[in-house]
C-alpha cells in the first residue's frame, strides 16, 4: 500500500495525494481487509511531457459535483488518471473511485448522503473485481462477497441490520449455486435451500 500512495503523490497535487491517503485509510477501516494487488494499485507511468492536472465540474447552480485529476489525450479529451470524487447536490461525497488512463482501476468507495460508507471494493478495467463490502446506513455490514469481471462469484454472506447472519452461500456467474443457508431474523430459524446451475 505504501508504494501505491507514494507513486500517487508523485503524479498528482498534494491535496489529491492526501485524498488518496484518506481513501486508503477508509478501505482499511471499512471492514474489507483485502488490499489492492500491486497490479491494481499502481498508476501506470505517463510519458514525458504529459501533464496531470486537477479538474472541477460544477452544476448549473454553481455546486461542486466532481473533482478529479486528468491528462489530455492526443485528441484533446480529458482522461481521468487518479481519484475521481463525485458529490451530491447537497455537497456530500457520493463516490471516490481510482482511475488509471481513463479506466476505473483500484480502490473505490460509495457513500450514503449521511457520509457513512455504503460500499467498498476494487475495480480492474472498469469492472468490479475481488472482495466488495456493502453496508447499511447505520454503518453495520450488510453483505460481503467477491466479483469476477463485475459478476458475483464465490462465497457471499449477508447480515440483518441487527448483526445476525441473514444468508450465506456460493454465487456462480451471478446466480445462487449449491447449498444456501437462510436465517430468520425474528426466530433464528435456519432454512436450507439447494440451487442448481
Amino acid at each position: 500500500m505504501r508504494r501505491c500512495l507514494v507513486l500517487a503523490i508523485r503524479l498528482v497535487s498534494v491535496p489529491t495525494a492526501l485524498l488518496v491517503l484518506f481513501v486508503g485509510v477508509q478501505l482499511l477501516l471499512s471492514g474489507c481487509t483485502t488490499l489492492p494487488t500491486q497490479e491494481q494499485c499502481d498508476l501506470k507511468p505517463l510519458s514525458d511531457g504529459v501533464i496531470v492536472r486537477d479538474g472541477w465540474w460544477y452544476s448549473s447552480e454553481g455546486k461542486l459535483r466532481r473533482k478529479y485529476t486528468f491528462y489530455d489525450d492526443p485528441q484533446g479529451q480529458e482522461v481521468p488518471h487518479g481519484i475521481v470524487y463525485e458529490f451530491a447536490e447537497d455537497g456530500s461525497l457520493c463516490r471516490a473511485i481510482t482511475f488509471c488512463h481513463g479506466f476505473a482501476e483500484g480502490p473505490a468507495l460509495a457513500y450514503f448522503r449521511s457520509g457513512v460508507i455504503e460500499q467498498s471494493g476494487f475495480y480492474r478495467g472498469d469492472l468490479r473485481e475481488g472482495e466488495w463490502c456493502f453496508y447499511y446506513e447505520s454503518g453495520k455490514l450488510q453483505a460481503r462477497g467477491s466479483y469476477i469481471q463485475d459478476v458475483p462469484n464465490g462465497h457471499w454472506v449477508y447480515w440483518h441490520e441487527s448483526g445476525s447472519k441473514a444468508k450465506e452461500g456460493q454465487m456462480k456467474c451471478g446466480k445462487p449455486f449449491g447449498v444456501w443457508r437462510f436465517w430468520d431474523e425474528a426466530s433464528g430459524t435456519l432454512t436450507i435451500a439447494a440451487f442448481a446451475e
